[in-house]
């Protein structure tokens, strides 16, 4: 179970990289699974089992954090913010 903590630790260093470069098409599920050599539906369960979340809400609560980090700390308007973070994808997507 310790190799699948130490997995998982690779998977969220990749999706925080990912989200503070803005590379949305990097964190895809099926992109970080083969950089951990699994299957998608193998890592999903392990990071649901572990995470307590699916990673769809992981996502999203990852990018929350870090928009809200840089509206505390950037002169950047929230809707800039809103715009780099993807919130408007999510938006039209549950329309």
């Amino acid at each position: 179970m310790y190799e699948w903590y130490k997995n998982i630790q690779k998977l969220v260093e990749e999706i925080d990289v990912c989200i503070k470069k803005k590379n949305d098409e990097a964190i895809s599920f099926s992109y970080l699974a083969n950089r951990l050599g699994y299957s998608e539906h193998y890592i999903s369960r392990k990071f649901s089992k572990i995470s307590g979340m699916t990673f769809r809400d992981y996502l999203r609560y990852r990018k929350l954090a870090f928009s809200l980090k840089e509206i505390r700390d950037s002169d950047k308007s929230i809707l800039d913010i809103a715009l780099d973070y993807g919130y408007f994808q999510y938006l039209l997507q549950s329309w």
